[in-house]
């Protein structure tokens, strides 16, 4: 029978397990988003996402190259195949973290 404490930790590990799965949907998203985008055609007129639900009208000067946040407010360009590499990237490490949480859930420890 699992004790109060170890049923808070397991509860626990199940939240993080929610927002990792929730993590490797929207970086899923983010590739397609990005393969949808190197679709259109330059100069074409956009609506950009300013902040949620709220868009400006916009042209799409360079459909191949995308500016990405690396961390800390840092910004670099990269090609299209180097952002959706580095999301992949992002993807493997988050379904590790998600098989050891599952794990640890398994073993109920």
């Amino acid at each position: 029978m699992m004790d109060q404490q170890n049923y808070q930790r397991m509860q626990q590990i199940q939240d993080q397990l929610y927002s990792v799965e929730a993590q490797l949907q929207e970086f899923e998203k983010m590739i397609r988003d990005i393969e949808e985008y190197s679709k259109v055609k330059k100069d074409s007129e956009i609506f950009a996402p300013i902040s949620h639900g709220i868009f400006v009208k916009a042209k799409a000067v360079d459909t191949d190259r995308f500016t990405v946040n690396v961390g800390t407010n840092t910004v670099v360009e990269k090609s299209k195949n180097d952002a959706i590499d580095m999301l992949r990237m992002q993807i493997a490490e988050l379904q590790n973290y998600r098989d050891e949480l599952i794990l640890i859930l398994e073993k109920g420890e």
